[in-house]
């Protein structure tokens, strides 16, 4: 009889350490390229977990959607949910072999005003400059970025083609739009390939903080725990910029 008990008792805390049910996760779009290899281990190892990925690159309302894992990319809004930051998205300025070949690869800084720019529509600000390329008004967008000695630098660029999300924004890189401030994890491969090139390489771009956010109301749930722990390893291998010595 004590040993039924027993097993009873063990079995009831297996199943509550056991991670099932729905597993709900929210990230931009082209994040399935990350959860899924992430957590590809932690369905295989529990059938009886199933994953829901919600991608957008709006700020999903992650109570009423009842998420339960969060990615964010950038600034967080004040919430209650409590953050863990997994690293940063380095970012770097692309071009298509067949744009550079066409309009020429800038050298300087002040070159990259003589060129066309694509962008996501959130980071384009309503004031109008000049293209210098064909004499049209654009809205604007600033580009930050800093020099081999570290020195902060910013200029003011002309955008001609904007988009919402950053997988169409690096599509329309990739086929010769323009030039695009993409991350770095998204565009290793395409560079990798030569189906991109870097634009100025020896100039560093701003960091973007990763953060993953998890409601106050489960946060001891076994299918959140074990799925935190198995982004914040996966991420902790995202790959960053080789920087020259």
């Amino acid at each position: 009889m004590l040993e039924a008990r027993n097993f009873a008792a063990a079995s009831l805390e297996f199943a509550r350490d056991a991670p099932g049910g729905e597993l709900k996760i929210a990230a931009p779009l082209g994040f399935g390229a990350y959860v899924a290899p992430a957590l590809a281990p932690l369905l295989a190892e529990w059938p009886q977990l199933r994953l829901s990925l919600l991608v957008d690159d709006e700020l999903t309302d992650l109570v009423a959607s009842r998420i339960d894992v969060a990615l964010r990319v950038g600034a967080l809004p004040d919430s209650s949910w409590i953050g863990r930051r997994l690293g940063d998205m380095e970012t770097v300025l692309c071009a298509s072999p067949a744009y550079l070949e066409r309009w020429g690869a800038p050298q300087m800084t002040d070159d990259l005003s003589h060129h066309h720019w694509l962008s996501l529509m959130n980071e384009v600000h309503h004031t109008v400059a000049t293209n210098q390329i064909n004499d049209t008004s654009l809205p604007t967008f600033q580009l930050h970025l800093w020099d081999e000695n570290n020195r902060p630098e910013k200029i003011t660029l002309a955008v001609r083609t904007t988009t919402t999300n950053q997988i169409t924004l690096q599509q329309m890189c990739e086929q010769g739009a323009g030039i695009a401030r993409l991350f770095y994890p998204d565009v290793r491969a395409a560079l990798e390939q030569g189906i991109l090139v870097r634009v100025l390489p020896n100039k560093q771009l701003p960091f973007y903080p990763l953060t993953l956010l998890t409601s106050e109301r489960h946060p001891g749930q076994a299918k959140i725990k074990m799925a935190v722990s198995a982004l914040t390893s996966f991420f902790s291998f995202l790959p960053t910029v080789k920087r020259r010595p």
